[in-house]
């Protein structure tokens, strides 16, 4: 039994001999290496993603904002809204909305809805209009919400539309100078009239439309003005976003200068009789 027991332990002690070799053979082989380091990096990042959190916050660009104004009283009392100048169109008008998700979770525009708020526009003039934003979808309220949206509001000018034809005024930027023994004469312009588009309050409210000449010197010699801006103004000389030039034409101006001399008459018969 004894020698029995003797032999069982050098057995034992050779199969563990024979599988510390074994790992070690497997640790000295690169690609063991490369596959157990590839495991542990997957293993930490799913632990470093699951510390971190389960949310993230997406920014969603350029949400088209929709509009409706039927049935509504801007609609029965035939007003149209206007867009300042510098503004895009109102049926170009987008929002970005950042929301808040699980990770991983892919956020479209397709599934949010901004609208426009209508109904308060009763009289004719100037209305900062509400925009809302909120999910299609009743489902992905439990999995999405909406953190912020900018613009939250819109400038709309609520009028029927109206159109009117203004002889050009020609307008000096600074006081026109010309040069000792220059003069300078009336401004031509390419185009002498214009017609001015928008609503019908501050359509009526325009007295004349500036042709504006940039000049910032003194001038010995005609000079060509191009692409000047026209600009519609009011008595108090004040200028609405919510009017536009009609065709946008691309008016130039052309400033003859002349040069003051003295000259002597001198007469000259012909055909003089000999006696």
């Amino acid at each position: 039994m004894k020698e029995q027991k003797i032999a069982t332990e050098i057995n034992e002690s050779e199969a563990e001999k024979e599988k510390n070799s074994f790992l070690q053979k497997l640790l000295r082989d690169q690609r063991v290496v490369i596959a157990i380091s590839f495991v542990l990096a997957v293993l930490v990042w799913l632990v470093v993603a699951v510390m971190s959190g389960e949310e993230q916050e997406v920014t969603i660009q350029n949400v088209p904002v929709k509009y409706d104004f039927k049935g509504s009283v801007s609609e029965q009392m035939q007003y149209v809204p206007f867009t300042p100048a510098l503004q895009s169109p109102l049926e170009e008008l987008t929002v970005s909305v950042v929301v808040k998700c699980k990770r991983y979770e892919k956020v479209t525009a397709d599934m949010l809805n901004a609208v426009l708020v209508t109904g308060n526009e009763y009289t004719a003039g100037e209305y900062n209009m509400g925009i809302r934003v909120s999910l299609k979808r009743d489902s992905d309220k439990n999995r999405i919400s909406i953190i912020s949206y900018s613009p939250m509001n819109t400038k709309l000018y609520f009028d029927s539309e109206k159109t009117r034809e203004f002889v050009l005024t020609p307008s000096f930027t600074y006081e026109l100078q010309v040069e000792d023994g220059y003069h300078a004469q009336e401004v031509i312009l390419s185009q002498k009239s214009v017609t001015v588009k928008g609503p019908a309050k501050l359509v009526n409210a325009i007295t004349e439309v500036r042709a504006e000449i940039p000049v910032n010197q003194a001038y010995n010699k005609t000079t060509l003005f191009e692409g000047i801006k026209l600009i519609p103004v009011d008595s108090s000389g004040e200028t609405s976003a919510y009017i536009t030039i009609e065709g946008d034409p691309e008016i130039n101006a052309t400033l003859p200068i002349w040069k003051n001399a003295t000259v002597i008459p001198i007469i000259e018969f012909k055909n003089v009789p000999d006696a």
